[in-house]
Order: C-alpha cells, then sequence, then structure tokens
C-alpha cells in the first residue's frame, strides 16, 4: 500500500468538470509537430497504448494524468466513466503502473459501506470525522475532512464496481470503529495484499479502455502554462527514461497523482526533516516528491512539508538489519490481536494508538539492536502473535512473510524468552496482565480493543518479528481546494492543474495518522445536491441540457 493515506491513498475521483466544462476542443490536441512515438515497450501494455494512438485524436478532448498508482489508475477510470469520449495520457516514470499503492497490505477505510450496514455496524460519519480531526492535532482542513469522510462508502463503493469485494472489516489504530475494509480470499485466485489487488485489477481495466494511452519510462519534468493570462496550464514535456528523448504534449488539463517524498533522502527529507532522513523507509525508490515540485514551479503553494510521518513496524530482516528499504509490517497484524514488546518483554503502548505515538514510544523505551560487528543497528521492538491472533489475520500473507524470513515461530514461551534472552517469567507475567486487562476492557496503556487473548501459558505457539519505524508517508504537499484544483499560496487557483493523493496537503495528508497501512479513501468532486449523480458533478453538461436543470435544482425526469 505503501504510504498511503487519507491517504490515504487513495481512491481519489478528481474534479475534472472545470476542465470538461470549459475547455476549447480547438486547443485540447496534441502538438502534432512535437509528438515522438516512443520506442516500442518491454511490457505488453505499453506496446498497446502508444502516444500516437492519442495523437490522432484530433480535436478531441484530452487529459493528462501524472502518476500511475491508486490516485492516476482511478481517476483516469473515474474521467473516462464520466465522458467517454475524453482522451486521457496516463504518464507514469516506472516501467510498470502501482506505485506504492501495491504495497498497501492492511486495507481501505470507509464508513457506511455496504461491509459496515451487514454487520449493523454502529460507525458514524461524525465518528469517523471526530477521529481524523483528532489525529489530525489542528492541521486538518475541515472542509476537505468532510468530503473525505462524507464520500468515503462512495470510494469503496468504486472499487467493488470492479469487481473488488471489500468485505472484511477490522479497526486499526486511531480509529473508533472497525472501518478498515479489504478483501476476503476469493476462490479459485491467490491471495495477495489488498494493494497489489486493488492496483492489478484497475490496471486490467484500464487496459481494456482505447481512450486511456497509458506512458511509461516517462518522467515529467516541465508543466507548461499559457492561456489568455498565461497562468493556466496547458501542457507538459516529459523524457523517456530509457531513450532519453524529449516529448512536449499540449492537453486541456493536467492531474497530478504523483505521490510523495518518503525516498527523497538528498532532497525534501534533509530539507524539512533532517533528523529523520537517516531513516529506513518503505517507500520505492521513485518516491521523491517531483509532482510537488513541478507544481511549486508553476506557482502552486505548498504546506506541512515537516509533517512526515513514520510508521511503527516495518519489518526487521535477521539477515539485513540495516536495509534502508523495508517491507512493511502492515497494521493489521496489530489490528488482529498482535502486541508490542520491549527488550526486556515488557509492553509499553496501546498497539492501537495512532502511528505516531507508537513510533514515538517504539523510540523511547527500546535499544538500537547489537551488530555483529559491534556497531549500533536500528531500534526495534518485538511484534508477537499468537495462533488467535494469525487465525484473524490473512493466511497468504502470514505465509509470504514467514518464507521471506520475517517472521519466526516458538513452540513455547519459554523457547522465545531463551531467544530474547530474558526469564520466561517475564513473558508470563506480561501475558497475565495484558489477558486482565481485556477482561476489564482497558489496559493500562489506554487500549480498549483486545482482538485476541494471550494467556499466560508456557505450552504455546507464538510468532515473532522483528520492528523497527520507518519513512512512510508524507504529509505535506500542494494546496488543493474541496474541487482538487490546486492552488497558489495566497489561494488563487491555478486554472488547469488538478492534484489528488500523497502528492496534496491538507485533509488527504493529515488524516494518514488516523489512517491504517490503507489505501485513502479521498473523493474530491463538487458538492452533490439532492439525488444529482456523480457523472453529472465531475462531467457537466451543456448549460441548456436537461441534466443541467438537475444540477440547478429544477425537478428531474423520473
Amino acid at each position: 500500500m505503501k504510504p498511503v493515506t487519507l491517504l490515504s491513498l487513495i481512491v481519489v475521483f478528481l474534479a475534472v468538470s472545470y476542465y470538461l466544462s470549459q475547455m476549447d476542443p480547438r486547443t485540447t490536441k496534441f502538438t502534432e509537430s512535437d509528438v515522438v512515438a516512443v520506442p516500442e515497450a518491454q511490457d505488453q501494455r505499453q506496446a498497446e497504448h502508444r502516444p500516437e494512438a492519442a495523437a490522432e485524436s484530433g480535436g478531441e478532448k484530452v487529459v493528462a494524468v501524472v502518476g500511475g498508482g491508486l490516485a492516476g489508475m482511478s481517476a483516469a477510470l473515474e474521467a473516462h466513466r464520466t465522458d467517454p469520449t475524453l482522451r486521457i495520457l496516463l504518464i507514469e516514470k516506472n516501467s510498470r503502473l502501482g506505485g506504492n499503492s501495491a504495497s498497501a497490505s492492511s486495507g481501505i477505510n470507509g464508513v457506511g459501506s455496504a461491509a459496515q450496514r451487514k454487520v449493523q455496524s454502529k460507525d458514524t460519519i461524525d465518528a469517523f470525522v471526530d477521529d481524523t480531526l483528532r489525529s489530525g492535532k489542528g492541521r486538518c482542513v475541515p472542509e476537505l475532512v468532510d468530503r473525505l469522510v462524507g464520500d468515503s462508502a462512495d470510494a469503496i463503493a468504486f472499487l467493488y464496481g470492479y469487481g473488488l469485494p471489500l468485505d472484511v472489516l477490522s479497526q486499526l489504530g486511531g480509529h473508533s470503529h472497525a472501518r478498515t475494509h479489504r478483501i476476503a480470499p476469493m476462490p479459485g485466485k491467490q491471495t495477495t495484499n489488498v494493494g497489489f489487488t486493488i492496483t492489478s485489477t484497475l490496471r486490467e481495466h484500464i487496459e481494456e479502455i482505447e481512450q486511456i494511452s497509458v506512458i511509461t519510462d516517462a518522467k515529467v519534468t516541465e508543466l507548461i502554462q499559457g492561456g489568455e493570462n498565461n497562468g493556466q496550464v496547458v501542457g507538459l514535456r516529459y523524457e523517456h527514461t530509457v531513450t532519453g528523448e524529449v516529448h512536449k504534449l499540449t492537453v486541456g488539463s493536467v492531474v497530478l497523482t504523483t505521490g510523495g517524498y518518503a525516498a527523497d533522502r538528498a532532497g525534501f527529507l534533509s530539507q524539512y526533516v533532517p533528523h529523520f532522513a537517516k531513516l529506513c523507509t518503505t517507500n520505492g525508490p521513485f518516491a521523491l516528491g517531483e509532482g510537488v515540485r513541478l507544481a511549486q514551479a508553476v506557482g502552486a503553494g505548498v504546506v506541512d512539508m515537516d509533517q512526515v510521518q513514520v510508521h511503527p513496524t516495518s519489518f526487521v530482516h535477521p539477515d539485513r538489519p540495516t536495509s534502508q528499504k523495508n517491507f512493511l509490517a502492515p497494521e493489521a497484524l496489530r489490528g488482529s490481536g498482535g502486541i508490542l514488546l520491549d527488550n526486556e518483554g515488557h509492553r509499553f503502548v496501546d498497539e492501537l494508538s495512532t502511528r505516531d505515538v507508537v513510533s514515538a514510544k517504539i523510540f523511547e523505551h527500546c535499544k538500537p539492536l547489537k551488530l555483529e560487528n559491534g556497531k549500533e543497528g536500528p531500534t526495534v521492538a518485538r511484534l508477537l502473535l499468537n495462533e488467535e491472533a494469525v487465525g484473524l489475520f490473512i493466511a497468504e500473507a502470514f505465509a509470504f512473510y514467514t518464507k521471506m524470513g520475517l517472521i519466526q515461530e516458538f513452540g513455547s514461551v519459554e523457547e522465545l524468552a531463551v531467544s530474547m534472552q530474558i526469564p520466561t517469567a517475564t513473558l508470563l507475567d506480561t501475558f497475565g496482565k495484558y489477558e486482565a486487562a481485556a477482561s476489564e476492557g482497558v489496559c493500562e496503556f489506554g487500549k480498549t480493543t483486545f482482538p485476541a487473548h494471550f494467556h499466560p501459558r508456557v505450552d504455546q505457539k507464538l510468532y515473532s518479528m522483528m520492528i523497527t519505524p520507518a519513512l512512510h508517508y508524507t504529509m505535506g504537499g500542494i494546496l488543493i481546494d474541496t474541487n482538487a484544483r490546486v492552488l497558489t499560496s495566497s489561494k488563487d487557483v491555478i486554472p488547469g492543474l488538478f492534484a489528488a493523493g500523497e502528492v496534496l496537503a491538507g485533509s488527504t495528508a493529515q488524516t494518514v495518522s488516523v489512517a491504517t497501512l490503507c489505501l485513502s479513501v479521498w473523493y474530491s468532486a463538487e458538492l452533490r445536491e439532492g439525488q444529482q449523480s456523480l457523472g453529472l458533478l465531475l462531467c457537466p453538461p451543456h448549460p441548456d441540457s436537461e441534466a443541467s436543470a438537475v444540477l440547478k435544482g429544477r425537478p428531474s425526469t423520473p
């Protein structure tokens, strides 16, 4: 999943209405003399989606989506759904779509979904909003939080419409209810992490749509401004990373969905959070913040660039303890009942608290790993599950982590104690206190949800993981309004430029503290009135049409 978060990232529906309603078809075509065919790709997908195919669109409307993670793919699909005549360029600098979204492993948050209704959940929009604002600690943009939460069920329904049954619910860190949705194992299909399943499925749908052209191995280097006031974004330049060729495209609008900067150690991280810059990261090496820089170059405002989320649990591989790129130990491991222990075998935190709190407690209570060369490695804690907790987690994912050497199995409490070089009695005492707290409904650290029991018994199987906090999600980024339009620092709209996903600042970023390791639910469309359809919002009709009458509040024909 990746760093996603409200984030979450995200399933994002984009407000392309301003672009679609105001664009002049005569000016929204590719610059014929500048478009050069990208050489044949190494994978079938790019060979089928060549930029010259879109260049043949003549005077048709064209929008460029920069970034091929979940936000970008969702934007492309939703834009196509609302206007099937629209030509969409999905531009990705890597060789395939997916980005960090493909690594997300715990689920996607939402309230009022079909899954919640099925179990008669008592969750409410107000509860989700309160959790988000509390987590944001005064930095949230209330209007964006309202949009995120109010439309989260629609985002899950959007994925459901593509054959992704997000029916399994969990209560994860920072949430007061079980609202994190993931996919149950599907008969006849190999179970993978939820992010990979979602991004793979959306990619398959994109491949079937002629109007969406995917350009991979393409790094956008510049946004081009023009128009009557010379401030509108009317095109872009990109460099093909394999051939070095530079291409210029003239389009009607650009949507930035390039993700964050949690791997940009020499750049934004060193500039804004130098104390975090040396931590390991869960992000791919491509998370360098280019979208933020592209937007800044055309006058976009940024905010909260020093707000970088450190996820408390990334796996420390016993054979590669100093690796700078770690697998995420998904929050669902704790949501399934896993507990955290310090080096002496004691609990020290509510495992389901927000990520910033859990990370801070690990650094406060745990010690650096002692390496064979005498040096110190990362600060590590133990994440411990028993068989009951494992049974609540995704079996295939747990098997994968075990195969990768990230999980150690112990046949008894005594075996684990020997491995940790602590008395068996210490672990039994820890389990006994935890079980007593579960019976009382609250532990000394404030935990009130106890998914699994830890009985103070020697003869039980235990599963242990070494974990360390890691750079995971960047909560600073580009300023936008509730229609996903990019703003200057003085809150003026930059015409023709939209943004979605982790590249954003504000609510979408700040709520990541409350998000699980999740694909965030964030929906930026125009405010809905009555029973108007999503399609009318994102693709407004001609002012004199019947559909326009609906938007203006006049009764619609049944």
